[in-house]
């Protein structure tokens, strides 16, 4: 199992992939402990000792992480507001969980006892996009998460895993030291979504809702939501990329500008529009793989016109 100490610090100092961002400075600088017990105040919980162990050992010049050498308690609750905001709309669409008992019938009533319920789930504390580390238990180990709304998987054993995973390891090696091959700490509740256990959902019988009752609720949740910024690839037959205004012709260079532009709060939907021009089965798997890369989940299609089966991209890009 990675643990963090001076040798994956080395790894990490040699090896990043940031894009084009100044990259991350492990093992020297950070906070002081002062520093991180004024965060745990404001927070309110403590931080597991190897996360404040971390922070004492980062400097992020380039903004690559959560900025929590400048730590702003609402920027902090703006992300895990993010997250409850994914999981209610899945719950606007019809998700149940088990553990909520029998379903409200009015949709806002649904949606309030979630909110409720979400205030007691294990804390979380966010390093870099989507990605969280479990705060609860109160213990070094603990795994991160990538979350998307219930779209929620490992993606990292412990901190050092996932910094690696995240950071190191690059096109075929991406999978050298992947979650499956480490022994992973379970958390209550994240751990269920990550695990797909059967028992985590309620009944399908339970999680009936007309279908204007979910437009309904949605409509309503997504009006508390704040806007996403929407980017747009525009695929070429040549294999370029037109994005941002700007077309591209290499895979790093686009991935950086990529990797640059997602980084925010909420991250942006993505689109990818195929003009007139034949786009090749190799360019789409090429792009799809790319997104993927950055933490999109992406969508394939099919058309087929008689013989002819052409692979071709859905209209939006969701995260995973």
């Amino acid at each position: 199992m990675l643990q963090l100490g001076p040798d994956v610090f080395a790894l990490l100092n040699a090896k990043q992939w940031v894009g084009n961002r100044q990259p991350v400075v492990y093992g020297k600088g950070g906070l002081s402990i002062l520093d991180i017990r004024l965060i745990e105040a404001k927070l309110g919980f403590r931080v597991p000792d190897d996360f404040a162990f971390l922070l004492q050992n980062v400097l992020d010049p380039g903004e690559v992480l959560f900025p929590w050498s400048n730590f702003k308690k609402q920027r902090y609750e703006d992300m895990i507001e993010w997250v409850r905001e994914g999981i209610l709309s899945s719950v606007a669409n019809g998700l149940w969980l088990r553990r909520w008992g029998e379903r409200p019938k009015a949709p806002p009533d649904a949606l309030e006892k979630v909110r409720n319920d979400f205030a007691t789930w294990p804390k979380l504390l966010p390093i870099c996009g989507h990605r969280f580390l479990a705060a609860e238990p109160w213990r070094a180990g603990n795994p991160v998460f990538s979350i998307m709304g219930t779209d929620i998987v490992y993606y990292g054993a412990n901190l050092a895993h996932y910094l690696v995973h995240e950071f190191v390891e690059q096109g075929p090696d991406k999978s050298m030291h992947h979650a499956h091959d480490q022994q992973i700490q379970s958390i209550e509740i994240w751990s269920d979504f990550a695990e797909d256990r059967p028992d985590l959902l309620a009944a399908k019988e339970s999680c009936k809702v007309t279908a204007s009752e979910i437009a309904a609720a949605l409509r309503a949740n997504l009006r508390k939501q704040v806007r996403r910024p929407l980017i747009e690839l525009e695929l070429k037959a040549d294999g370029n990329v037109l994005l941002d205004g700007e077309l591209f012709d290499s895979s790093p260079v686009l991935e950086a500008k990529l990797r640059h532009l997602t980084q925010h709060t909420p991250p942006p939907d993505l689109r990818v529009r195929q003009p007139d021009d034949f786009v090749s089965a190799d360019v789409l798997e090429q792009c799809q793989k790319l997104l993927e890369r950055i933490g999109y989940s992406t969508i394939l299609l099919l058309e087929v016109d008689g013989t002819e089966v052409t692979p071709v991209f859905g209209t939006v890009w969701r995260l995973n």
